[in-house]
C-alpha cells in the first residue's frame, strides 16, 4: 500500500492534554506515531523507553514547535502553520528515515540524529523558498532532474526515482536507492569542466558507493529539437508519475522546498543536454573525507576537474547495472 499524502487524516482533535495517535509503522523498532494535539495541531511523536535528559529544541525552527513532553519520554514535533503541510510531511519522513537507517533506539543516538535533520531544514523552512530560484539553483535543479529522467527512471520505476531523491533536503548527495549514492554537478557547457565538493562527508562512502553525475548544458531556442526548460522537465516527471498522487505530491514538495513553483507564471530558459558523465568514487579517487584530515578541521569545500577523471569514468549501462543489483 502507498503512503498516504495526509497521514493525520480522519484524526479527531483530543481533550487536553491527551493526544491522538496513530502508529506510523508498526514494523519499526522506534515508536513513532503520527500526532494531533487539543489545539488541533498535527505533527509527529517519538516515544523512548527511557526518559530523555534536557531539552529538544530549536528557536530558528519557525514553524514547528519542538518539545519533550511532560511523561519525559516523549518528542512531538507540530506543525504551527498548516500551509505548509506538504513540506512538513516530507520533513517527519526525513525524521523517520534518519532514526531507522540507524538501526538502534539508544535515545542519544536518535536525538543526535534527528538534531541534524532538523539542521538541514532550518533555512529549508525559512523564507529563501519563497524567493524563488537563484541561476546557479536552476541549473542544479534541472541537472537532478535529467539525471532523474535519464538515469534513475531507466532503471526502478518513476515513484521510486522521486522517493530516493534527496538534494532537495540537503542531504550530501542528491539521490540514494539500494545503498548507491549519486551526486549531480549541473554546469554550462562552455564553461571549464570544474566543480566543486560542498564538504568532507559529501564524497565520503561510509553510507555506500557514491557516483558523481557531470551533466553540461547549453542554451537554445524554444524551438531547438530536444531542447528543455525546468517546467517541460517538471511537466515531463508529472506524466510519467501519473497514478501515483503520493509521489506527486512528494515531488512538489521537493520542488518546492528548492523554492519552484509549477504554477507558470515566471518565464525559463531553454537549454540542450551536451554531456553527462558518470564517475564512480572508489578508493583511489581524487577527494578529501574526514579520516584524511585532522579532526580539528571542521569543514573544508574544494574544486575538482573533471577532465582529469577519466580514469574513473564509467558507461552509463554499468551505473544502471550496479544501483538495482
Amino acid at each position: 500500500m502507498s503512503p498516504k499524502i495526509n497521514p493525520w487524516d480522519g484524526m479527531e482533535t483530543p481533550v487536553p492534554p491527551a493526544f491522538s495517535t496513530r502508529t506510523v509503522d508498526g514494523s519499526s523498532s522506534n515508536q513513532f506515531m503520527w500526532i494531533k494535539d487539543s489545539r488541533g495541531l498535527i505533527g509527529l511523536g517519538l516515544t523512548f523507553a527511557e526518559s530523555v535528559d534536557g531539552r529538544f529544541v530549536s528557536s530558528n525552527l519557525q514553524n514547528i514547535e519542538i518539545k519533550v513532553q511532560s511523561d519525559k519520554k516523549t518528542l512531538t514535533f507540530l506543525l504551527k502553520e498548516e500551509a505548509a503541510l506538504r513540506q512538513f510531511r516530507i520533513f517527519c519522513e526525513d525524521c523517520i528515515e534518519s532514526v531507522e537507517q540507524l538501526q538502534t533506539s539508544n535515545p542519544p543516538a536518535v536525538l543526535t540524529s534527528l538534531a541534524s535533520v532538523v539542521e538541514n531544514w532550518v533555512e529549508l523552512f525559512g523564507s529563501n523558498n519563497k524567493k524563488g530560484l537563484s541561476k546557479s539553483s536552476e541549473l542544479g535543479l534541472i541537472g537532478e532532474l535529467l539525471v532523474m529522467r535519464n538515469i534513475l527512471m531507466a532503471s526502478i520505476n518513476p515513484s521510486d526515482s522521486v522517493l530516493s531523491w534527496h538534494g532537495p533536503k540537503r542531504h550530501e548527495q542528491d539521490f540514494s536507492f539500494n545503498s548507491s549514492l549519486i551526486e549531480v554537478k549541473c554546469q554550462l557547457a562552455s564553461k571549464d569542466k570544474v566543480f566543486s565538493i560542498s564538504s568532507l562527508d559529501q564524497l565520503d562512502g561510509i553510507s555506500g558507493q557514491i557516483y558523481i553525475s557531470h551533466v553540461g548544458i547549453s542554451p537554445a531556442s524554444e524551438s531547438s529539437v530536444e531542447s528543455f526548460s525546468l517546467p517541460s522537465l517538471v511537466d515531463e516527471m508529472i506524466v510519467a508519475l501519473s497514478g501515483d498522487n503520493y509521489a506527486i505530491d512528494t515531488f512538489m514538495g521537493l520542488l518546492e522546498l528548492v523554492g519552484y513553483h509549477h504554477d507558470g507564471e515566471i518565464s525559463f530558459d531553454h537549454y540542450v543536454e551536451n554531456f553527462m558523465n558518470i564517475f564512480k568514487v572508489t578508493n583511489g579517487f581524487p577527494k578529501i573525507i574526514k579520516s584524511d584530515v585532522h579532526k580539528a578541521i571542521d569543514k573544508c569545500s574544494y574544486r575538482i576537474n573533471a577532465a582529469m577523471l577519466g580514469e574513473w569514468q564509467i558507461p552509463r549501462h554499468q551505473l544502471l547495472q550496479e544501483i538495482v543489483t
